[in-house]
């Protein structure tokens, strides 16, 4: 190891390595600053530490709470503290047993404590949780995101394309203008639809999606799941549960399609709307070949496929 250089360092220490690839350690309890050159460098921190690296190639671990800033390749891993990572360049965050904040890595795995904030590059991302209580937020427009969360977790989707899935835990999802696909599993999730296209594939659970202006697609499934109909166009193929279609007077104005609508089970429910209105869409219900479109005065239109005449029954 004659071309590495080794230091160790005790502690209460502001440390400037050399473009030479440095082994640093810092001691257990110690809070130290170290500056990284341009090598390839090897840091091992034990204590409470700020490491501010170049342009270097960089693995660090971290054994206790660690904040990174790297601009070159970077491959950290943290312990059971709680560590924060801004991520210029091609990065690789293992959270561990702890919890970790990365900013901008393209690779990522939350650590098993939770409460992990996981921001995107700007490139594409693979997000992964790793307990209740994280946060996840897209990366740059025209990115693709994957992320996956293994307990309650909170998503901004923002410009970038995300597929979300959903192992165990509840999720709220707020969608952007990038494309979004939520696979869910937990027992309750919300899914605000943004103006992109918005996919929602749902659970055995109970579930809110609210639309939003761009298409929205909603596989339901056993839950009984509520749809606020936006501005926008969308599509329900409606489950097994006992599932409600609300219009809000003033937030709705789309058009949707519903597959599989269960009259006396299902129910669309006005909110804002003038006494008449539920008299008058039935009264001006449009039937054609067994199927039926409700309208709305605000321009709402519901087309019930498959269902041939209605009645009350469809409201809640």
């Amino acid at each position: 190891m004659s071309d590495v250089t080794q230091t160790i360092i005790s502690g209460g220490t502001q440390y400037v390595a050399g473009n030479q690839n440095d082994f640093i350690a810092t001691a257990m309890g110690s809070v130290n600053v170290v500056f990284l050159g341009a090598g390839n460098d090897t840091v091992n921190s034990a204590g409470t530490d700020t490491i501010v690296a170049g342009s270097g190639a960089y693995i660090i671990n971290a054994a206790a709470n660690a904040v990174i800033f790297a601009s070159g390749p970077l491959n950290f891993t943290n312990g059971s503290g709680t560590s924060v990572v801004v991520a210029g360049g091609p990065a690789s965050v293992n959270g561990g047993l702890g919890t970790v904040q990365s900013f901008g890595a393209a690779h990522v795995n939350g650590g098993s404590a939770g409460n992990n904030a996981l921001v995107a590059a700007s490139g594409n991302s693979t997000l992964t949780g790793g307990g209740n209580g994280d946060i996840f937020v897209g990366g740059a427009s025209g990115s693709a995101d994957q992320m996956t969360a293994f307990g309650n977790a909170a998503v901004f989707a923002g410009a970038a394309n995300v597929v979300m899935s959903a192992v165990s835990g509840s999720l709220t999802v707020v969608g952007g203008s990038g494309s979004l696909m939520v696979n869910n599993s937990g027992p309750s999730n919300a899914v605000f639809a943004g103006s992109g296209t918005t996919t929602v594939n749902e659970g055995s659970g109970s579930d809110y999606v609210i639309g939003g202006a761009g298409h929205l697609t909603v596989n339901a499934q056993s839950g009984m799941d509520v749809l606020f109909l936006g501005s926008g166009t969308a599509l329900m193929n409606d489950g097994m549960g006992a599932d409600v279609i609300a219009l809000v007077h003033g937030s709705a104005g789309g058009a949707l399609t519903v597959n599989s609508f269960k009259i006396g089970t299902d129910h669309i429910a006005l909110t804002g709307y003038s006494a008449a209105e539920q008299a008058n869409a039935l009264a001006n219900a449009a039937s054609t070949n067994g199927s039926t479109t409700l309208t709305f005065s605000d321009g709402t239109s519901i087309f019930l496929s498959g269902i041939g005449s209605v009645d009350t029954r469809v409201f809640a």
